[in-house]
């Protein structure tokens, strides 16, 4: 398709077609942009770039590897790549994280709304092990623990960290997906927990659900975003794999036995379905979620 400009399977803009001339002016660069042009559309070009990656994978050993991320085969564990970081956050940033969360709690004071922030650590910070030599100890728990500790001191601003919980879970249940950068539907049911003892404390009148007013089921297939759709064992784009044998793991899923009563707005949609933000409201109209993204 000539008139395609992002590219779905590989997560990325296409080559724009540049004319020869434009505005009245001789583009001198056309033969590159051409080409470029040329080489993100020619007849069957997906179908060749699918059959070469999935090569490169079947020849590497015990790592598949591109520039921005890799897979573990010895336990199809996939990950974006990660640069090295200091150990401690400055004065300075940590002064500006806390003007920035101190600005959104005034407004949200000032607009009767009460806030609650919680944070859960990147993958690479759960299964480090898993995911050695490319991902060893990072530092990101650290400074996360650190901006906490003072914007509360500084602040009284409260924060969840979940990184504590996650960690056990990770023990006897799968917190990320192998192929994925979201948390499984268990870690979620956690994290849910965790900001709902809060939310209690102020608003007793709300209810945890309890575990056994969901239903579960087991599957390998991995679903994330808003849509909540499933995957190919390729949610990593930048790999751009399409070989489901890396799907071994089979997970638990979580549906709520009343979901259906739950009302769905898509609120600011631009080009994609869902994707921007949705609202979901209870029958009795007394509460409303709105998640952004």
């Amino acid at each position: 398709d000539t008139e395609t400009k992002y590219s779905e399977k590989e997560n990325r803009e296409l080559a724009e077609f540049k004319p020869f001339i434009q505005n009245n002016e001789i583009n001198y660069n056309f033969g590159n942009d051409f080409n470029d042009w040329f080489s993100d559309r020619f007849f069957l070009r997906y179908n060749i770039v699918r059959r070469y990656m999935d090569t490169k994978f079947n020849i590497s050993f015990n790592y598949y590897e591109t520039s921005k991320g890799f897979i573990n085969k010895r336990n199809n564990f996939m990950s974006e790549r990660l640069y090295p970081s200091k150990d401690n956050l400055s004065e300075q940033e940590l002064k500006e994280y806390a003007y920035s969360l101190n600005e959104l709690n005034k407004f949200c004071k000032e607009n009767k709304i009460k806030l609650y922030i919680l944070t859960s650590p990147a993958k690479q910070n759960i299964y480090a092990e898993e995911l050695y030599p490319f991902i060893g100890k990072t530092n990101e728990v650290t400074k996360i623990k650190q901006m906490n500790s003072y914007v509360l001191k500084q602040d009284g601003i409260n924060i969840i960290y979940t990184y504590d919980a996650l960690k056990k879970l990770s023990k006897t249940d799968a917190v990320y997906f192998k192929t994925d950068h979201h948390l499984t539907d268990s870690a979620n049911y956690l994290v849910y927990q965790l900001l709902m003892k809060e939310i209690v404390k102020d608003f007793p009148d709300l209810k945890i659900e309890e575990e056994s007013k969901f239903d579960n089921f087991y599957t390998k297939e991995v679903r994330s975003e808003f849509g909540r759709y499933f995957f190919e064992g390729r949610t990593y784009h930048f790999l751009n794999l399409h070989n489901t044998k890396v799907l071994d793991k089979r997970y638990k899923y979580y549906k709520h036995k009343k979901h259906n009563l739950l009302s769905t707005q898509i609120i600011n949609q631009r080009n994609k379905e869902d994707y921007t933000g949705k609202e979901y409201y209870y029958p009795p109209g007394k509460y409303k979620a709105i998640f952004m993204g």
